[in-house]
């Protein structure tokens, strides 16, 4: 992906906390793997997200990786109830403030700044431009949310290999331990297996 030097410099004006912030609304998955401090990675993973529409982790998930993976996950609950929890979320985030975070962003960088055209922002975007209602900004919110939620959802069961487990099960810890000693147990007869015929092809022949 060739650089955009004008979207990059609007990133590196903001403070680091906020792209980060930023980057777990987009691509959750890659900012798993990037540290909160780490400019340098969380401006280039805005970068690509918004020139090529799509999160740089997705775009780099297409190409295999060389090395064996363990992937759970964790199964939230339905869609009604993640409604819910959706909306008492987006209630917290604008009782702490915001819509005020949202003005000051708007005040210090422009209303055109790209960031503000994220999920969340660009429907309080609409409710300070008099387009919509804060009721109805909120209602917006909690439906691209869970629209969104969903397309998650669709996009990890395509993901082969994930262990599923309910968040809400009471021996989760139990399961996931379980699930990871299996692992550890198979990858470990897998190097044993692998290392006793490097052993053998290395032994001279008898013949």
């Amino acid at each position: 992906m060739a650089p955009n030097p004008q979207l990059r410099h609007q990133l590196e004006a903001l403070p680091q906390s906020l792209r980060h912030n930023f980057l777990c609304q987009v691509d959750k998955v890659g900012a798993k793997k990037i540290h909160p401090h780490d400019v340098v990675r969380t401006v280039r993973a805005l970068e690509v997200y918004y020139s090529a529409g799509q999160p740089m982790s997705e775009l780099q998930r297409r190409i295999p990786p060389s090395y064996t993976s363990l992937i759970l996950g964790l199964k939230c609950c339905n869609m009604e109830k993640l409604a819910q929890r959706i909306a008492a979320r987006t209630e917290r985030m604008l009782e702490t403030g915001w819509l005020e975070e949202v003005l000051t962003l708007r005040d210090t960088y422009g209303a055109d700044l790209p960031l503000l055209q994220t999920l969340g922002y660009r429907e309080l975007g609409r409710y300070l431009d008099g387009a919509i209602s804060l009721a109805e900004a909120k209602f917006d919110i909690v439906k691209h949310t869970r629209q969104f939620a969903k397309r998650q959802m669709t996009w990890f069961r395509r993901t082969p290999g994930i262990i599923w487990f309910d968040r809400d099960d009471p021996n989760l810890l139990v399961s996931v331990k379980a699930a990871v000693h299996r692992y550890l147990e198979r990858l470990q007869n897998t190097r044993e297996k692998s290392f006793a015929l490097l052993d053998g092809l290395s032994r001279p022949s008898s013949s």
